[in-house]
């Protein structure tokens, strides 16, 4: 019933929509675009305010002032990105005012600390079949948090709702 539902609805055809406005740009640059118009002002922003606001504070973004961001956006490739160092011409910018240490450390995101409710894998104790036990997350090749929570939830719900796949 959820894909009949869903019907001709493809989630990637909104990351298409955004590539293809930017046609005279290399791929780098195409991509950044793309995670800015969905990832960025979609998922990181929204979780910022909704987090800030909760918490009765008022969070700037320096680096995404629009003269800020229009700037980066004509700088060449190797200033962004070179080899596998990202961000060149920020951390070059900063040298003379943060320590080495901070500024050549390894990048870390916000995660949520659910690592520890999900296992990696679709625990359920009625799938009717829809999801392989033998899948299984590689925690060992990347981070699962995100994923391995998604399961829990996914597993927690069908088991609240097994009367459905029973039926089905």
């Amino acid at each position: 019933d959820l894909l009949k539902q869903c019907g001709e609805y493809d989630p990637f055809d909104t990351f298409k929509d955004y590539y293809s406005k930017v046609p005279q740009s290399n791929f780098l640059d195409k991509t950044l675009y793309v995670d800015q118009k969905t990832w960025l002002q979609d998922n990181i922003l929204v979780k910022v305010d909704r987090s800030s606001m909760a918490n009765s504070m008022e969070v700037r973004s320096p680096f995404l002032d629009y003269r800020v961001v229009e700037y980066v956006a004509r700088l060449r490739n190797r200033y962004k990105l070179d080899g596998i160092k990202q961000k060149v011409i920020l951390k070059s910018s900063m040298k003379s005012f943060l320590q080495k240490e901070i500024i050549n450390r390894k990048k870390s995101g916000f995660n949520s600390p659910t690592n520890k409710i999900g296992q990696g894998q679709i625990i359920t104790k009625n799938s009717s079949g829809l999801f392989s036990n033998k899948f299984k997350l590689q925690g060992d090749r990347e981070d699962i948090t995100y994923k391995s929570f998604s399961f829990a939830v996914l597993g927690r719900w069908l088991d609240m709702h097994d009367h459905y796949m029973s039926t089905g």
